[in-house]
């Protein structure tokens, strides 16, 4: 095949340019070591030295000056990212230097030096707090502490009865909507008998619970958990939502008072304790890639704000540790993880083709990665995949 034939259109973070000449710097790390009435000098070698790479890129009209502008905030943004050198195929690499040029006697094109190092890896073992067993160790802290704070604020024994049927209807309501939001996470097995049995025993015993503040608290976040089984944390955040869209009570009587402060009562019982489980199960969740985690850790501890703006002093504290561990556990995560960049092919090309430019010659891996960027990007035909912005993976996976 001809070698111009091999070449692949250069990118950098999903940011294309055209390019004049490309080199590299390549070698071993030596140390001279002369000696007194020696003269043969000594060379200790400290391993190899890191690959730099070196490209004249350009970039010309239309819109030169647009595409100046995105190469340059590729080169400028944090951590590593995806280098397609036209001989080499994909590096994880980082910029070192961009230097852009513009001149009169070239109108309409500007020119660039790009210096990459390959971004490398700490492969060093370094010590490292349990985060996912810490955030559920604060997260019990925290479903202690909102516990204790429901029954102080929940009471139904010596008021009318409709208050205490109010209750019952609303734990009943709290009880479908978590049957809903977990168990499609496909409990298995004994597993989803058992919760079954739970919620079923719940809704029966609806009028019972609502008289013993204690169990009901007990039993309500216990539901949330069931033995041996993790729930996504998607599943949670939407039991998060629990009593929010309540009509008002009109604020009449002793009765009708007693009535919304138990309202209120058991429905920040269930969004505390539903976020708190979310935020355990997303502190030991994997991702897929950066954003996901991110969006993740900022999805859960905006919710606990909202919920922390109105709990007791106790639970209020004991939210904010649970929050700080979890955003700690996933941040943690999250810069290991590849992220998502824009591509923009400039012809209709198929998938298979689209990976092998962005990904390299790993014939076992070509496939699967083809298969990923179709089906992000909901290709109807990977075929045919269409010019314009696509959304991929920076390493492929």
């Amino acid at each position: 095949m001809n070698w111009r034939d091999q070449l692949r259109e250069a990118s950098f973070r999903g940011v294309p340019f055209l390019f004049a000449a490309a080199d590299g710097d390549h070698g071993r790390r030596m140390v001279q070591h002369e000696y007194s009435g020696r003269d043969i000098p000594y060379f200790e070698d400290m391993g190899r030295k890191s690959r730099r790479r070196t490209i004249e890129a350009f970039v010309l009209e239309p819109d030169h000056i647009g595409k100046v502008a995105r190469l340059i905030e590729a080169c400028e943004e944090a951590g590593p990212g995806t280098l397609v050198h036209p001989y080499l195929g994909a590096l994880q690499v980082v910029c070192t230097s961009c230097r852009q040029k513009f001149t009169t006697r070239d109108g309409g094109m500007a020119s660039f030096t790009l210096q990459f190092a390959e971004a490398g890896e700490n492969r060093f073992p370094t010590p490292r707090t349990d985060s996912a067993a810490a955030a559920a160790a604060a997260g019990d802290d925290a479903l202690a502490a909102i516990k204790q704070g429901f029954e102080q604020g929940f009471d139904v024994p010596g008021l009318p009865d409709f208050v205490a049927d109010d209750a019952a209807a609303r734990l009943g309501e709290a009880v479908t909507l978590i049957q809903n939001a977990l168990q499609p996470s496909r409990l298995a097995g004994s597993g989803l008998a058992s919760f079954a049995r739970n919620a079923a025993s719940m809704t029966a015993s609806a009028a019972d619970l609502v008289r013993t503040p204690a169990t009901l608290a007990d039993r309500l976040t216990s539901l949330m958990r069931p033995a041996g089984v993790r729930s996504p944390w998607q599943s949670f955040v939407d039991v998060a939502d629990f009593g929010t869209a309540w009509p008002t009570v009109p604020q009449t009587t002793a009765s009708r008072i007693r009535q919304l402060a138990n309202r209120t009562a058991l429905g920040g019982l269930v969004r505390a304790a539903a976020l708190v489980e979310a935020g355990i199960s997303a502190a030991s969740a994997t991702f897929e890639t950066f954003d996901d985690a991110v969006g993740t850790r900022d999805t859960i501890a905006d919710r606990l704000d909202v919920e922390m703006a109105t709990a007791d002093d106790a639970a209020y504290l004991a939210l904010q540790g649970h929050r700080a561990t979890v955003v700690r556990a996933v941040s943690a995560r999250a810069p290991s993880l590849p992220r998502l960049v824009d591509h923009t092919p400039t012809t209709v090309r198929p998938s298979l083709v689209l990976a092998h430019e962005l990904y390299g010659d790993d014939l076992d891996a070509l496939a699967d990665r083809a298969a990923e960027i179709a089906t992000r990007n909901r290709i109807r035909h990977p075929g045919l995949v269409p010019a314009g912005t696509l959304k991929v993976l920076t390493d492929g996976r």
